[in-house]
């Protein structure tokens, strides 16, 4: 005579499941916050090099001086130096919450806004000679890592890969 069996897992099986599950997802967890916050920075430094290179073909476009801000929320705008009918006092806005630069810090390496002339070149009076620099970081110690966004004196705008924080802000070229 056979015994019947019955199919499925016991309850001891399944806690011994959940148990390993939660073990793993613990170890996991501080990788998925590192990723997620390297997603943001990525992101909006995508963000802001996108809105600094249209600040530089709205230069062009309009033959004027153009400038892009970044306030302390981290919205950013792209507006006329000088109004004109031609040229507006404000071209574009992109707040915080549409841009989800919301959470990081956002750091000039001199000032806090670039100002293109009408040839898409670097207008803004530097004290430093040599392209300006734009750091993306999160406000996260445990994120130790920024996205620099150079923009030189001729107007070149490139991210420079991503790095660890320095104890001191770094200008060097990409």
């Amino acid at each position: 005579m056979l015994i019947a069996r019955h199919k499925g897992f016991t309850l001891i099986e399944m806690l011994v499941a959940i148990a390993i599950l939660a073990i793993s997802m613990a170890f996991a967890a501080p990788a998925f916050q590192s990723w997620i916050g390297n997603s943001q920075i990525r992101s909006a430094a995508q963000q802001i090099t996108t809105g600094v290179q249209l600040a530089k073909s709205e230069s062009l476009r309009r033959n004027a001086l153009v400038k892009f801000t970044i306030d302390a929320s981290n919205s950013w705008t792209i507006s006329c130096v000088t109004v004109t009918p031609d040229c507006p006092a404000v071209i574009q806005l992109q707040k915080s919450g549409e841009a989800k630069t919301g959470r990081l810090v956002t750091q000039f390496s001199e000032g806090n806004i670039v100002v293109f002339n009408s040839l898409g070149q670097l207008a803004t009076t530097l004290v430093n000679p040599g392209p300006l620099f734009i750091a993306v970081k999160s406000p996260d110690a445990k994120i130790n890592s920024q996205i620099r966004i150079q923009i030189s004196q001729t107007g070149n705008i490139r991210q420079c890969p991503k790095e660890p924080i320095p104890s001191t802000p770094v200008t060097t070229p990409c």
